[in-house]
């Protein structure tokens, strides 16, 4: 009987020994993404945004980051104006990601590009909802897995109305070329 017990003491130390430094391996990755979410929503905050929204897809490896903020202060009138705010805003998000040695190793892909985050900015008048932003006052702009949708409020179906939507490489192409022509 002494002789079968050992096996199973050694396997299941092994087993224990396995998903302590599994657990300690998934803690660490959370940790270090949450630094870096941190320091952004502290720099967007500073910009005059609540969060509102946090998460993302940590299984094995940090897939995507979701995060969402609220201005009552900010609004944008055209696609072109909250274009060059949505690209510089994902660049500054993901900047962090790319520049942490510490987090790579647990990012699914390296870089982490605009394919990785969600990112959702909404604006309304101080302390009313979306639908206080009316047409031709954007209410919404994303970045969701590379994909950058302007939206405003269609007050009749009491939602959200996509106007336009492009990739993100698209979106720096035009940036790039606004810029060329202003200076």
């Amino acid at each position: 009987m002494k002789s079968s017990i050992k096996p199973l003491l050694l396997l299941l130390s092994c087993v224990v020994i396995t998903s302590t430094a599994c657990f300690h391996t998934r803690r660490e990755d959370f940790r270090i993404a949450d630094e870096i979410v941190a320091q952004n929503d502290q720099r967007i905050q500073n910009e005059g945004f609540e969060p509102f929204l946090t998460g993302g897809s940590y299984r094995n490896t940090i897939r995507f980051i979701s995060q969402g903020y609220n201005s009552n202060t900010l609004q944008f009138m055209s696609v072109d104006e909250a274009r060059f705010f949505i690209v510089k805003q994902v660049q500054e998000f993901v900047e962090p990601f790319n520049e942490e040695k510490r987090i790579r190793m647990y990012l699914q892909n390296f870089p982490f590009t605009s394919k990785n985050v969600e990112l959702i900015f909404s604006f309304e008048d101080a302390g009313n909802p979306p639908k206080s932003r009316l047409p031709p006052t954007l209410a919404l702009v994303s970045c969701i897995k590379g994909k950058i949708r302007y939206s405003i409020w269609d007050e009749k179906k009491d939602n959200f109305q996509l106007i336009h939507s492009e990739s993100y490489e698209e979106a720096c192409i035009i940036c790039a070329k606004n810029k060329n022509k202003t200076g």
